[in-house]
């Protein structure tokens, strides 16, 4: 097998174009860029689907995420598995403390330019400002904007929380990707490899996932030892309450899932 990273194969897009007509074997790829060919998976962009990390495991191997991949799978022409979680998705900043939405009116907050995101930042109260991640650290440096929003590792990967000293434990929304595999990768396997391959990459993911869900508590570990950050526990029902319009509108596509999903909360 041969890995190129880094985006050696062309953006987002363009990979799981080519994954669908074959030229690429596999790829990684988020919930946002599956849900324009298979709009069901722009449900995992809506906030609060899974309340914690132990409601996403129970999603993964359950009726739901069968049903929702063989659906998605009739319709691609190709396979989907592998569901993977980048972690959960929370707002820092640089002197700002806001446990409602409403004490976060007016902070400026860096997000990705996605639609999905935006609102949802703007549902949280604050005002969602994109820019590109490289610009983010001067950004908060001058003022321009007063935090981020994004998951830890997000957040470590530009040093951001060297600037701030607050993070709001929203846990408001979770990253989740999926493995595309191409009909014609599988194809050139027997029966039997096919199994293995797919085997593999769900434990792959698997693996990753609660390597991932460590990691966020050694990032806050270290954010607050390192960093003197204070880790704000947050009016859950608040957020939920202001976030519940851009959750119905996110979940449209399919609110059945969505209600499932929902039901698998332990």
């Amino acid at each position: 097998m041969i890995i190129y990273d880094s985006s050696q194969l062309g953006n987002e897009s363009d990979v799981d174009t080519n994954v669908l007509d074959g030229s690429i074997d596999m790829c990684n790829t988020g919930s946002g860029e599956l849900g324009k060919r298979y709009p069901a998976f722009n449900v995992f962009q809506a906030p609060y689907l899974f309340a914690s990390y132990e409601h996403f495991e129970k999603f993964i191997g359950s009726e739901v995420e069968k049903d929702l991949f063989q659906k998605a799978n009739q319709n691609l022409g190709t396979t989907v598995c592998g569901t993977q979680t980048m972690g959960a998705r929370y707002v820092i900043t640089t002197g700002i403390k806001a446990t409602t939405p409403a004490e976060f009116a007016g902070a400026k907050i860096r997000c990705p330019d996605m639609p999905s995101i935006i609102s949802t930042v703007n549902g949280l109260g604050a005002t969602a400002t994109p820019m590109a991640a490289t610009e983010q650290y001067l950004a908060m440096q001058q003022g321009v904007v007063d935090g981020a929003e994004h998951t830890l590792s997000g957040f470590s990967a530009w040093n951001i929380q060297e600037l701030c000293k607050e993070l709001m434990l929203t846990n408001h929304a979770r990253e989740v990707t999926f493995t595309l595999v191409s009909q014609s990768c599988l194809d050139k396997l027997t029966q039997e490899n096919q199994q293995i391959l797919l085997d593999a990459i769900n434990n792959a993911a698997a693996w990753a996932n609660e390597q991932t869900n460590k990691e966020e508590e050694g990032f806050m570990q270290r954010y607050q030892e390192e960093n003197g950050i204070e880790l704000v526990e947050v009016d859950d029902d608040a957020f939920r309450a202001a976030l519940a319009p851009v959750s119905q509108k996110l979940s449209a596509d399919d609110p059945e899932l969505y209600t499932e999903i929902q039901k698998l909360e332990p």
